[in-house]
C-alpha cells in the first residue's frame, strides 16, 4: 500500500493533470531588498511536466527581467495540495543596465505549493539564496500565487 502511494505521489500525471497558468505577486507593503527577489512573474505549468516562468526580480537599485524555462523535479500530492520542485534549463536575464546574460544548466529555483480547487498558493523563490551563495542571511522569499487551469 505504501508503494502504491508513493508511486502515485510520484506520477506527474496525478499530481498535474491539465496546465495550470499562474500569476505571481508580492505583498504591497513589502520594502525593497539589498538582493534580487521576485516582485511578480507568470508562471505556466504543463501538465507533461514543464514550467515556463517570465518574471521581474528587484532590488532597491537593481530590476531585471527573467525567462526561465525547464522540468518539474518533483511532485507530492497531499489531497488537494501539490508541491513542485522548478528546476529551470534554461535561464535568460535581462537587466536595465546590463547586457542579457543566458545560462544553460540546471539549478532549482523555486517552489510551488499550490491548492487545486482554489488555485491558490505560494511561491517560495530559493534562487536569490543560490545566486548569493549563502552570503547574504535572509529568509526565503515567498509570494502569493494564483492559478487557474488551461485548457
Amino acid at each position: 500500500m505504501l508503494l502504491i502511494i508513493t508511486l502515485q505521489a510520484c506520477s506527474r500525471a496525478s499530481v498535474l493533470d491539465h496546465n495550470w497558468i499562474c500569476q505571481i505577486s508580492r505583498p504591497k507593503s513589502e520594502k525593497c531588498q539589498s538582493i534580487l527577489v521576485i516582485k511578480q512573474g507568470e508562471l505556466l505549468l504543463n501538465h507533461d511536466g514543464t514550467f515556463k516562468l517570465d518574471a521581474f526580480f528587484e532590488a532597491c537599485y537593481e530590476k531585471v527581467k527573467v525567462m526561465a524555462s525547464g522540468i518539474t523535479q518533483t511532485h507530492i500530492a497531499l489531497n488537494h495540495i501539490v508541491e513542485i520542485e522548478l528546476t529551470a534549463e534554461t535561464i535568460q536575464q535581462d537587466s536595465s543596465h546590463k547586457k542579457g546574460k543566458r545560462e544553460n544548466h540546471p539549478r532549482t529555483i523555486g517552489f510551488v505549493n499550490l491548492e487545486r480547487q482554489s488555485g491558490r498558493g505560494s511561491y517560495s523563490d530559493v534562487w536569490e539564496a543560490i545566486r548569493m551563495k549563502g552570503l547574504y542571511q535572509q529568509p526565503i522569499t515567498r509570494r502569493a500565487l494564483q492559478c487557474k487551469p488551461v485548457e
